[in-house]
């Protein structure tokens, strides 16, 4: 991610720089939403 920002978005100039920030903080935003979560424990188990 870090990449991306400093050295792929220096190269680019306007509107594709925005159109690229916003596409990647949406796919970032799905992974985050779709990343599966660790299974719940159960606190009553001892």
């Amino acid at each position: 991610v870090g990449k991306l920002f400093l050295l792929d978005l220096a190269a680019l100039s306007g509107l594709p720089r925005i159109v690229a920030f916003l596409g990647a903080g949406v796919a970032l935003l799905v992974i985050g939403y779709f990343a599966p979560l660790p299974p719940a424990t159960d606190q009553n188990i001892a």
